[in-house]
């Protein structure tokens, strides 16, 4: 033992200051595999190691990091190579432990502990070979190893973690004979696979361990993925590393598989896949593993970084080196059961979802904002200076960027600290099939928004438009075929450039400032659709802005609202307006009115519209009378431009299958279910042209490969198509069908992008499936409603689930299918609460009171007549004031109420119930 409590074994020993003996803290570890920075040797000269000398100067800020959030020091497992490769391309199997000796030692000193990490590679005379098929080889290059640690350090390895997550129950067998007592390689759920990257050269496989439990355990000496009762407990203990749970669905049903949670992962998939594996009964551990190369590389050490602080936050476990953990482990009785609800989950006992009893709902997208107390410093273009702001929120990292909210104590704007540049463009396709294009052409455009505000201009035909920031050029081509405006775009983006392209309208590929030659001629509109967020001088872009505007001309501006930054509006809502990287500063809305005055707008109207602001401004004072008030987006006249565009658009565009797409859906949003089901044929047509799926004969789920495959469109499109199936064919059964399969593809693609629109497309595709099983398939509602449920708490604030979720209940209870009802209503909001602050929703309204009579109905018939009565009286009490207003339909449920309150009070009295 030296001063400082090192042991032989490299491990500081514990007294009574340490660790107490039982505790339950959940054992945390991470291995640092040391090595070269090549995953492949190119030969058979030594290689750099940048990396792991980079990481020697970053661990101390990343240990003091840790240590802050977890409240004590970590302790970590350093796996170093030590076998044949090491020898022949170096000159000795102990170079890096020769090498780096004096920076290992440290480690030590700090509590760490220095285990083995093992490669098969094999020059073959030309190049490296991962050779996993010959025994001998496999048997000698773990043999190496093993000695080689021994003969250096003195003593055994006691800490092993394999190389490429590669091992036999032979090299269990071996490793277990020379003294190793924890190993680090199994990775759960993963099949057996070539190699660890296309391409690279190997012989035999990587073994399958779809097998393996994620908890610590003896391996069975004939299979080192199935735990071994007999086993000693001082013998070799398997520690996983962690995995994370994919929740995917087929047939509407959840499944899950596993996932390594590897530390160089985005931060964001990382948190939400790490809550939920948090949330297994059956977890014993956390171990986590990254290569000495990540330090090299800033953006995947700052994804490793945020990773292991996230850990460190959300565990608050003990960082322990790997024996320490096995000691742990090996003395901690077995984890009890957890009583988790495992009805959604489909896959039976060989699904991990079903057999860890891990909840679906882990990893909600409100968790990545955190809301912030404090203060900051605030730079405000509004006011003109920099000084102490409030801190208002976080965002958890995109792409290791965190993101701080600080909002300006005068003005009440918002500037955003962390952002990031804008993404190159180079080399990304340009044609005409392009995804990130396609994907926006054909859904995520919001043509009848975009018609909606450049209307707030007038129709002014014949006028001269200018569109900064002008994107696909929607916003143009609408003012140009309904009002016959000349349009000029300004945007350098490539989706500009294909939209002026598909679209024809003169575009100008550059960022707009007051240099940019536009001709001399003056503008009557300008549009600036989310444009001043992104700009770092807001002050001079309206100025440069004005001077190309005649006088009487108007700008017509939108920009996210800085108070949608609040705990009280929906998280997703929130982070889409804080942005991903690229907002510089959100306006509220005095400080743009404010602005807009100061660039020289003699009228100007700030108005909110959602999360957002929409400005009206002109040079002159009484420029603005002419602009018509806001409202509702005509969506009869944006369908016929939608229609207009489908017929011109090319066969098999994207073009032609989003217009074919909107116009039914603007036909059913409008309520024109005859206009709605004339375009479904041209819908269908367009998606079997493009993709070859004919919706027309979707009938069945679709694989999970297929569901992964499609495009968003085709969700939309099914989402429309069940609409009229339930509408206008009267057919639920196959409505249900088409909603299941909208809301797993959207799914799918919103696992791939988080986007609001996206997850809201989700939870309304399952809550219509809910509302057609209740028609169609009463005893399966219950499930249907309980995934829409579970879905919309990932994003919560977004899709008002509680009136779809009503009407379910009283489909049931009318007809008659008392079991199913009983089942949904613990997932039924109090409609009655809302119904006191909101009672101008019509729509709310009468699902409200149709609850209320249900429920009471329901009870009645179920005998329990003192609730009925109750309820009857309620509702009728409830329904009287709107009855007197003149609402009808609360009249007639007013008096049936009171009608079965009476029957339901004889019936007590002739029980003899007091």
């Amino acid at each position: 033992m030296n001063e400082r409590g090192v042991n032989e074994r490299g491990v500081i020993e514990r007294g009574a200051g340490g660790r107490p003996d039982g505790d339950r803290a959940l054992p945390i570890v991470l291995a640092v595999d040391v090595e070269p920075d090549p995953r492949v040797f190119r030969g058979l000269a030594p290689e750099p190691s940048a990396g792991f000398e980079a990481l020697v100067e970053l661990l101390p800020g990343l240990r003091d990091r840790i240590a802050d959030v977890a409240g004590a020091e970590p302790r970590f497992t350093w796996t170093l190579r030590m076998d044949p490769q090491m020898a022949q391309a170096y000159g000795s199997t102990s170079w890096i432990a020769s090498r780096y000796e004096s920076e290992l030692a440290g480690f030590v000193a700090d509590g760490d502990e220095l285990g083995l990490h093992t490669h098969t590679w094999r020059w073959n005379g030309e190049r490296w070979v991962g050779d996993n098929a010959d025994e001998a080889w496999l048997e000698h290059c773990f043999g190496t190893a093993l000695e080689s640690y021994r003969s250096t350090f003195g003593r055994p390895a006691r800490a092993n973690r394999n190389g490429d997550r590669f091992t036999t129950n032979a090299v269990v067998a071996q490793l277990s004979a020379a003294g190793v007592r924890v190993d680090l390689t199994v990775e759960p759920g993963l099949p057996a696979a070539r190699s660890m990257a296309p391409g690279e050269p190997t012989t035999g496989l990587l073994p399958s361990t779809e097998g393996a439990p994620t908890y610590a355990y003896h391996p069975h000496p004939d299979d080192f993925c199935r735990p071994y009762v007999g086993a000693s407990r001082d013998g070799l203990l398997m520690v996983p590393l962690t995995p994370g749970v994919i929740v995917g669905t087929t047939g509407g049903q959840s499944h899950g598989t596993y996932e390594t949670l590897v530390t160089w992962m985005n931060p964001l998939r990382f948190e939400r896949l790490l809550r939920r594996r948090l949330g297994s009964p059956e977890l014993t551990h956390l171990a986590f593993a990254v290569r000495s190369d990540s330090a090299g590389r800033s953006s995947t050490w700052d994804a490793v970084e945020t990773n292991l602080l996230t850990v460190a936050r959300l565990a608050k476990g003990q960082w322990l080196t790997a024996s320490e953990a096995g000691d742990q482990l090996r003395h901690r009785r077995a984890v009890e059961p957890v009583a988790l609800d495992a009805s959604a989950w489909a896959g039976g006992r060989d699904d991990p979802g079903h057999r860890e009893r891990i909840d679906a709902r882990g990893g909600a997208d409100h968790d990545r904002i955190a809301w912030c107390e404090g203060e900051t410093e605030v730079a405000c273009p509004v006011c003109e200076v920099t000084g102490a702001g409030d801190a208002v929120a976080r965002t958890l990292p995109v792409e290791g960027a965190s993101l701080l909210a600080g909002r300006c104590r005068s003005c009440a704007s918002i500037a955003i600290a962390g952002v990031a540049e804008p993404p190159a463009e180079s080399g990304v396709p340009a044609g005409d099939r392009d995804p990130y294009v396609d994907d926006y052409v054909e859904y995520h455009a919001a043509i009848e928004v975009l018609a909606a505000l450049v209307a707030r201009a007038g129709e002014r035909p014949g006028a001269r438009v200018l569109e900064i920031g002008c994107g696909y050029g929607f916003g143009l081509d609408v003012g140009r075929v309904l009002w016959g405006w000349q349009p000029v775009g300004v945007d350098p983006g490539r989706m500009a450039a294909r939209g002026s392209a598909e679209l024809g309208f003169p575009l100008v590929p550059a960022a707009f400032d007051g240099q940019l030659d536009l001709g001399p001629a003056l503008f009557d509109v300008v549009v600036a659709s989310e444009v001043i967020e992104h700009v770092a001088d807001p002050r001079l872009f309206l100025r440069d802005v004005s001077d190309r505007m005649h006088r009487d001309a108007v700008l017509v501006l939108c920009t996210p609202d800085a108070s949608a930054i609040d705990p009280t509006r929906s998280p997703a809502e929130a982070i889409a307006v804080i942005g991903a990287g690229e907002h510089v500063f959100l306006f509220s809305a005095s400080a743009l009115d404010r602005l807009l005055h100061d660039a020289g707008f003699g009228a100007v109207r700030v108005e909110r519209n959602g999360a957002g602001l929409w400005a009206l401004a002109c040079p002159t004072p009484g420029g603005l009378d002419g602009c018509p008030p806001a409202g509702a987006p005509d969506l009869t006249r944006v369908a016929g431009y939608c229609a207009q565009r489908r017929e011109s658009a090319p066969v098999r565009s994207a073009l032609r299958v989003g217009m074919a797409a909107r116009v039914a859906r603007y036909a059913l949003v409008a309520g024109d279910l005859p206009a709605a089901v004339a375009a479904a044929d041209p819908l269908r047509v367009a998606i079997d042209e493009r993709y070859g799926v004919d919706l027309g004969r979707v009938t069945e789920p679709f694989s999970e490969e297929e569901v992964h495959a499609m495009p968003v469109v085709v969700a939309d499109a099914l989402f429309t198509l069940a609409t009229l199936d339930l509408l206008h064919h009267d057919d639920p059964a196959l409505a249900a069908t088409r909603f299941g399969l909208a809301a797993e593809i959207a799914a799918a693609e919103a696992a791939r992008n988080r986007n609001a629109a996206l997850r809201t497309l989700q939870v309304r595709a399952l809550a219509h499936e809910a509302v057609a099983l209740a028609r169609s398939n009463p005893p399966a509602a219950a499930g249907a409603v309980q995934r829409a449920r579970d879905a919309a708490e990932l994003a919560p604030g977004l899709v008002d689930v509680d009136v779809l979720f009503g009407r379910v209940f009283t489909d049931l209870v009318a007809s008659g299918s008392y079991d199913a009802a009983t089942a949904v209503g613990p997932f039924l909001a109090p409609l009655d609460e809302r119904l006191a602050g909101e009672a101008d929703d019509f729509d709310l309204r009468r699902t409200a009171l149709d609850v209320l009579f249900s429920a009471a109905m329901l009870a009645y018939q179920r005998g329990d007549l003192v609730s009925a009565l109750a309820g009857f009286r309620q509702c009728a009490i409830v329904a009287g004031p709107y009855a007197e207003s003149g609402d009808g339909h609360a009249a007639h449920l007013a008096d049936v109420a009171g009608a079965h309150a009476q029957m339901a009070g004889q019936h007590l009295m002739i029980a003899g119930a007091p």
